[in-house]
């Protein structure tokens, strides 16, 4: 996930999480930079940020998931790591049950299912 993903409010088709917190940023000791999230506010979380690259059966949430310094400065906070957590153990226990990977597709209805906001 990159920075125009967060300064553009990017919502995709593969969205497993929401993220509305401005890109917060520590450029020096003691200086704290906003980034605003336009438009709506929030921007979406792609499902490939949970899945580092090279393995098979581990999944990534909260300040672990794939981001650059600008998108992670909004994805780390609480409400988004409590959402990524969510769907990373989705993710793993369908994996578990199905014996690989499980795709977006399944994820993502398990989630609605179960009231999550994407």
């Amino acid at each position: 996930m990159l920075a125009d993903d967060a300064l553009s409010a990017r919502q995709r088709a593969n969205g497993i999480a929401r993220s509305g917190w401005p890109c917060e940023l520590h450029p020096g000791c003691g200086v704290t930079e906003y980034r605003a999230i336009p438009h709506h506010g929030w921007f979406h979380v792609p499902f490939g940020a949970l899945i580092p690259e090279g393995s098979d059966n581990l999944w990534l949430a909260g300040s672990s998931i794939g981001a650059d310094d600008i998108a992670f400065g909004s994805v780390r906070v609480m409400g988004t790591s409590f959402a990524t957590g969510h769907a990373a153990g989705v993710s793993a226990a369908l994996s578990s049950r199905l014996s690989q990977r499980t795709g977006f597709d399944a994820v993502k209805r398990v989630l609605l299912e179960q009231g999550a906001l994407l």
